[in-house]
């Protein structure tokens, strides 16, 4: 998959790539495959031979934001790690919050979203928690991080990166407790 700094390797990716500027510039409503060609320089029926629909680009597009999620190399604090994970997930949504809108939109699957999702996983379990608090560990994690992010009204990135590392320490201390 292309990314930042890495070249485009097919016709595909670059229309992906293309998709990814057009939706962060204009917005998901403004997107059409229409646009997607004028921007490439190609004609529609180009983008219609590597993609069978706009709803196949824009999972395309979200699957490409999932893929280039960076995963750092666990430490001997999986909690630390956990919470330095989440947080720059989320100061990256900050940073591109109509990629991380579309995400959230499509839920994609896929390796990308399983990735996410096990890494998470692995860094809770070599902790030490039992099943259950990784579960609910998980699942209260993913409802801050998209409250964190629905929920700006305002807040500059730094307070709501702020806030949401607050947060998500007193999830995980809660939780420790508990088990």
């Amino acid at each position: 998959m292309s990314g930042p700094g890495r070249p485009i390797e097919t016709p595909r990716e670059a229309f992906v790539e293309a998709a990814t500027s057009l939706i962060e510039r204009l917005g998901r409503s403004q997107f059409s495959m229409r646009r997607l060609a004028d921007e490439i320089g190609h004609s529609t029926s180009a983008v219609y031979t590597h993609f069978e629909s706009a709803t196949e680009v824009l999972d395309a597009v979200a699957i490409s934001y999932l893929d280039a999620t960076e995963y750092p190399t666990p430490t001997n604090d999986p909690l630390a790690d956990l919470e330095d994970f989440v947080v720059a997930d989320l100061r990256r949504a900050l940073d591109h919050p109509v990629l991380a809108a579309l995400v959230v939109e499509r839920r994609p699957k896929g390796v990308a979203a399983v990735r996410a999702a096990e890494y998470l996983e692995g860094l809770l379990r070599s902790s030490g928690l039992d099943p259950d608090a990784v579960k609910t560990i998980l699942s209260t994690l993913g409802l801050l991080t998209l409250g964190a992010f629905v929920g700006l009204d305002g807040a500059t990135k730094s307070d709501a990166l702020r806030l949401f590392r607050n947060d998500v320490r007193l999830v995980m201390k809660g939780v420790c407790r508990l088990t």
